[in-house]
């Protein structure tokens, strides 16, 4: 990935904090901090590289909140994969979504079935 480039799809607004912790900073500092991630973000599957660590969200993983709405409410459910190996440096070698649909949980064409 390349630095400060954004992948996936925002649906709804992120928030920070009321005031700036140091927290990022201190990621930095340890120097050995690949990324930091949020998990069930309902509607934003984005990730992007942001000064060498990755900050991202998962989506939601359950059909009983909300969703996109409409025809298109579940879409977006699924999880965020973590690959690990532990030949290679560092260990961690990226990540991707899957999808519900993807497992076929889902079909958008107006089936809502688990």
């Amino acid at each position: 990935m390349a630095k400060r480039s954004i992948e996936g799809v925002k649906n709804e607004g992120i928030y920070v904090g009321a005031f700036n912790s140091g927290m990022f900073s201190a990621l930095q500092e340890r120097g050995d901090v690949r990324g930091v991630y949020c998990g069930h973000d309902h509607i934003n599957t984005f990730k992007g590289d942001y000064y060498g660590i990755e900050l991202g969200y998962a989506p939601g993983t359950g059909f009983g909140t909300y969703g996109l709405g409409d025809a298109e409410n579940h879409r977006l459910r699924g999880a965020r994969v973590f690959e690990l190996d532990e030949n290679k440096d560092g260990v961690y070698t990226g990540t991707r979504t899957v999808f519900a649909e993807d497992m076929g949980l889902f079909r958008i064409q107006g089936v809502n079935a688990i």
